[in-house]
């Protein structure tokens, strides 16, 4: 025999109203966090502001800080996609610096920088983030490239800090580590003649 029907019973203004003060924003939180967010109905509850995820403790107060960093690191990956230097520098800090290919690169050298690296798409995962007090951050976040012209790869990491600055989280570094088909792991190959040298004041 079949189970006689569930009715679903309408939800009353009580739940309605619950429900209605969640924007897409708390929705998103929620779901990538693993944290239900206060609602109304918490009134003179204790919040709880630690969940565990993956094995280890998740503050629910820096949820807000993760989402603006993978955002700023996904404009990143996009702005190198689309050769788009100007998007590519404005997630940079003041100061920022990128390292690869034996050399460390000031904000002033991303131009030729970013025009002379092959074109393709940056595919990257979501980083693991690790907050050093309120305003600073680090990170680490695979990277996949994929030539535009023949579709070769190449692998690795960035490792990366990350500052708050007045616009919002920046990155303050980022350096790149290749993984090799020999198994080795390296910066990239010094003095890459297909590479721009730094500007010594710029990267200083």
């Amino acid at each position: 025999m079949l189970p006689p029907p569930v009715r679903c019973q309408p939800a009353g203004p009580e739940r309605r109203a619950a429900r209605s003060h969640k924007t897409g924003f708390d929705v998103e939180v929620e779901l990538r966090s693993g944290l239900r967010l206060p609602r109304p109905e918490d009134a003179g509850r204790t919040p709880l502001t630690r969940t565990r995820r993956g094995g280890r403790s998740v503050d629910g107060s820096r949820i807000a800080d993760i989402i603006e960093i993978e955002q700023m690191l996904a404009r990143y990956a996009v702005g190198m996609t689309k050769d788009d230097v100007e998007e590519v520098v404005s997630v940079f800090a003041p100061g920022g610096t990128y390292s690869a290919f034996g050399e460390k690169y000031g904000v002033a050298d991303f131009p030729e920088l970013v025009a002379a690296a092959p074109k393709g798409v940056f595919s990257v995962s979501t980083p693991a983030i690790t907050f050093d007090g309120e305003d600073a951050a680090r990170g680490e976040q695979p990277l996949c490239f994929v030539a535009q012209t023949d579709h070769s790869m190449r692998i690795g990491y960035y490792t990366d800090t990350y500052t708050r600055t007045p616009h919002g989280w920046r990155l303050q570094t980022r350096a790149m580590t290749f993984l090799r088909r020999s198994g080795a792991r390296d910066s990239g190959r010094p003095h890459d003649p297909r590479r721009p040298a730094p500007r010594r004041t710029s990267a200083s």
